[in-house]
């Protein structure tokens, strides 16, 4: 049987009520990593039932849990979603779980404390060994990776260069065939700018950028990927993934889509995934996933958030992992 270790994420956000409500029907033996007493109260508070055949790892000797007010992170709730983190992280690379998952942080809670990373991702790839990674979002009908992670859309440009957008595609490429089953990938490479430049009217990183890292990429992969772009990405998204995109099935689907910057992938991604689709971290040692949303502060108190995600996410870790 495949483990998953999941980190509980913030306690003051909806991490451990969307842990707790997927975990309700998991069919296998998870391992949770956070604070014991917080899941209890978030249990209790909610009126939750306690996930059977799970086992708890309680992160919290010290009692920090206590200071912890759903909807109010501050540095007690940044230690204990560190250490869940750590220790979760700890566990996949010792080989006492096969998967990682994670629930949603507060980010800005977690720097409060020493957090140096601008995420999971970075994080996860220098415990790795400062691993070449990236960020794919993944649901039943579209795949999306951004080219650039968490940064000011005025950085994006100068962030872009040849040689990380061809390792980009090369990661997209393996991971589509040894998890998803894809044995020569479609894949669609959006552009920066409007229209794709419009031959350098609108900008020139397609030319400078794009096409000559798409063109290495072909070199690299020989014939196993068939890669196309750089596209447009307003007529992209509305032609195949949009009210027409039936006609195009078969004819012209991608099993994932490159974009350049972070809201140009996951827009699209979040309108037609709003609750089925999960991050998925291409080119670490192991599987990890996590919820699509973030720790929601304000949702909280009320009970009420979605588990969907969560347990995508779940299902997908596991299913990768078999």
């Amino acid at each position: 049987m495949k483990r998953i270790a999941i980190s509980f994420g913030d306690p003051a956000g909806i991490g451990p009520e969307v842990v707790l409500r997927a975990l309700a029907d998991a069919p296998r033996g998870p391992i949770v990593f956070g604070a014991r007493a917080s899941l209890e109260r978030v249990a209790e508070r909610f009126d939750l039932p306690w996930p059977q055949n799970v086992a708890f790892i309680d992160i919290d000797p010290d009692r920090l849990s206590e200071q912890v007010v759903l909807g109010e992170s501050g540095a007690a709730a940044g230690r204990l979603q560190l250490a869940a983190l750590e220790a979760a992280t700890d566990a996949v690379l010792a080989g006492e779980a096969d998967a990682l998952c994670t629930a949603p942080v507060t980010k800005a809670s977690m720097v409060q404390v020493g957090f140096g990373y601008p995420g999971h991702t970075e994080y996860l790839a220098a415990r790795c060994g400062d691993r070449k990674v990236a960020m794919m979002l993944a649901g039943p009908t579209l795949r999306v990776v951004p080219l650039t992670g968490h940064m000011a859309l005025g950085d994006v440009s100068s962030a872009l260069s040849i040689p990380p957008v061809v390792e980009t595609l090369e990661l997209v490429s393996q991971a589509l065939v040894e998890w998803f089953a894809c044995p020569r990938p479609r894949i669609a490479l959006i552009a920066v700018n409007p229209h794709a430049g419009e031959s350098g009217l609108c900008g020139s990183e397609e030319a400078s950028i794009l096409v000559p890292a798409r063109d290495e990429a072909r070199r690299r992969l020989l014939d196993r990927v068939d890669l196309v772009g750089p596209l447009a990405a307003d007529g992209f998204f509305g032609r195949y993934y949009g009210q027409d995109q039936q006609q195009f099935v078969g004819a012209g689907a991608f099993d994932a889509v490159i974009c350049a910057y972070h809201d140009q992938a996951l827009i699209p991604f979040k309108m037609i995934h709003t609750h089925d689709g999960a991050n998925l971290t291409l080119g670490l040692p192991f599987v990890r996933t996590s919820p699509v949303h973030g720790s929601a502060l304000d949702l909280a108190p009320s009970g009420t958030a979605n588990p969907a995600s969560m347990r995508y996410a779940l299902s997908l870790a596991e299913r990768l992992t078999r």
